[in-house]
């Protein structure tokens, strides 16, 4: 089981390292296609992005962001976030292909630090673990 852990962990963290090469331009250029989707909430359509019942055109959109540990973002020309998080992250579908295509449609993208998300998710480890401790103390006793 730890084996498999560490295994979907470099493939996790082989994806974060693609998408930021393409954000770096250290990857060659490739044909974005016309149109393709992006997990189940996002499509592209030539210059458009869909998100949900939303469109908006590239030059609408302000900046990308990505951390360091897989989470994106999106926001407008005046900083407000069209999306986060949990509609974009690194394990969707074509996610190489649309960090290809912010790129083409020079919109500006950014990395950024990654320590936030993790204490978060440290947190929630250490309050699972709690959990699961307390469970086990009342069942003795109980």
């Amino acid at each position: 089981m730890a084996l498999d852990m560490k295994q979907a962990e470099a493939v996790r963290y082989a994806l974060i390292q693609n998408v930021l090469d393409i954000i770096h331009n250290n990857v060659p250029e490739v044909n974005v296609p016309h149109d393709f989707n992006v997990g189940k909430r996002f499509s592209v359509s030539g210059s458009t992005l869909n998100i949900g019942r939303k469109s908006f055109e590239s030059y609408e959109i302000g900046k990308f962001t990505v951390n360091t540990e897989g989470s994106m973002a999106l926001y407008d020309r005046y900083g407000k976030k069209l999306c986060g998080t949990l509609c974009l992250n690194v394990s969707l579908k074509n996610i190489d292909i649309f960090c290809k295509w912010i790129k083409k449609n020079n919109i500006s993208a950014e990395v950024v630090s990654g320590k936030s998300e993790r204490t978060f998710q440290y947190i929630f480890l250490i309050l699972g673990v709690a959990a699961v401790i307390l469970i086990k103390v009342l069942r003795n006793f109980g």
